[in-house]
């Protein structure tokens, strides 16, 4: 069967099946669409004995996968509004700490908090992302890199404060890490 077909006769399904599990329409439609061309790429279709179900199980897969990326990204924002709020500086000219609800809504938060994560010495951007992005725990990245668990837990806090303090200096135009 080709694309087209299996589009006009599964997408609607694939669509709310993904809305289902992720609760949001751009969510399920980008589920929906990676399902299909994931299928569409595939080299061996011949093979696939029910496409609809491989389509199905598919479309589950990224909708869980983007479920999953959406809240690594609320919870970086999370994690460092707190810390970010608290004013390094105490001039007068400047407010004296922002809101964290103000931090939360402001929409370049998790792309200043990637480029910090990227400003990270090796170690430290390491023990950051494995555990802040991936979620991770100490154990784990301990296994991943063949670093000591010691030596992961302060690298991550290392990291974090050094984050925290990118968050500060850049709200308030300073120079940075």
């Amino acid at each position: 069967m080709k694309i087209n077909q299996l589009y006009e006769r599964y997408s609607k399904h694939l669509f709310f099946t993904s809305l289902r599990i992720t609760g949001n329409s751009a969510l399920a439609e980008e589920a929906m669409q990676d399902a299909f061309i994931k299928y569409h790429l595939l080299k061996d279709k011949e093979s696939i004995e029910n496409p609809e179900a491989w389509l199905i199980k598919s479309a589950v897969r990224n909708s869980i996968d983007l479920i999953r990326k959406e809240q690594r990204g609320k919870r970086l924002q999370e994690e460092f509004a707190a810390e970010a709020a608290e004013p390094i500086y105490r001039d007068s000219d400047m407010p004296s700490a922002y809101g964290i609800s103000d931090l939360l809504n402001q929409p370049n938060l998790i792309e200043e908090i990637k480029s910090a994560i990227a400003a990270l010495p090796r170690a430290q951007r390491i023990a950051v992302s494995l555990r802040l992005l991936e979620g991770f725990d100490y154990e784990e990245i301990a296994q991943i890199t063949g670093v000591e668990q010691k030596s992961i837990r302060s690298n991550y806090m290392r990291g974090r404060e050094r984050i925290a303090q990118y968050l500060k200096s850049h709200r308030y135009g300073r120079e940075q890490i």
